[in-house]
């Protein structure tokens, strides 16, 4: 997938090159590589946002939260997972190809605000 994102920014061709980094997030969210998954996030962000894929805006605030929430940053952790909400309005038709990353964003919020009521820490998700 990397040597595919290296062709996308060869070619210029943005909106599969933001495709190619929201799979890399998802990966490195999967294999537990918080530093990896928040530069792949980092990146997707505002090339996302200046396109208006709100569906990968949703996903790059995701991996963000997620990565931020993994290191022990809950404000930052909070601050990227309440930006899911908007994602989501701004791209309704699309909304489901981010609805689980809403939800595994608001169960990191209500985790990260401690409203759940388990013991689990980032560690072990």
């Amino acid at each position: 997938m990397y040597e595919a994102l290296q062709e996308t920014r060869r070619l210029g061709d943005v909106t599969s090159q933001i495709r190619c980094l929201a799979y890399l997030v998802i990966a490195c969210r999967r294999a537990g590589t918080i530093g990896d998954a928040r530069r792949f996030a980092d990146e997707m962000l505002p090339l996302a946002s200046a396109v208006k894929m709100h569906d990968y805006v949703g996903v790059a605030q995701a991996g963000i939260g997620w990565a931020a929430w993994r290191t022990g940053d809950d404000d930052e952790a909070r601050q990227r997972l309440g930006g899911l909400g908007q994602a989501l309005l701004l791209g309704q038709h699309q909304a489901e190809r981010i609805l689980q990353f809403a939800q595994f964003g608001l169960a990191l919020q209500a985790l990260a605000q401690h409203t759940l009521g388990i013991g689990v820490a980032p560690a072990a998700v």
